[in-house]
């Protein structure tokens, strides 16, 4: 079986791929505002870097998953226009939740276009999360 058919026909992929998307889209522009928020330099270079990547992945990502038919569809929460260093780590670490399971869910080789970009976006969250750490 293809690939392409059996994402068809797995819902929980397709559920969990459509979340990962979605919630990186949402979480792109949560930290664009966040970007725009912070005060301090160092932490607005590292959140716009961040973001900015964050935004061409999920892009990929998403248009190979269309691509194989799989519907992005749903919702997220809404966006905060309010900026704290809690926010940013929860909202971050809750993604990256998301995306180590999608990562595991995409591991056998029929998905190594969706998986790589799944381990870029892993990639992107994580160095972000060593700046806050040097912080």
């Amino acid at each position: 079986m293809k690939f392409r058919e059996f994402a068809l026909q797995n819902t929980d992929l397709q559920t969990d791929l459509s979340k990962a998307i979605i919630d990186g889209l949402y979480i792109a522009a949560q930290f664009h505002i966040y970007h725009l928020l912070t005060k301090e330099h160092g932490l607005h270079l590292s959140i716009g870097e961040f973001y900015e990547e964050l935004e061409e992945v999920i892009d990929e990502l998403a248009e190979a998953a269309i691509g194989l038919g799989i519907n992005c569809s749903g919702s997220s929460k809404p966006l905060e226009f309010k900026y704290s260093i809690d926010l940013v780590k929860i909202d971050l670490n809750t993604y990256k939740e998301c995306i180590v399971k999608n990562i595991s869910n995409t591991s056998n080789s029929s998905y190594t276009g969706i998986n790589d970009s799944l381990v870029s976006v892993l990639k992107i969250i994580d160095k972000l999360i060593y700046k806050l750490e040097l912080k």
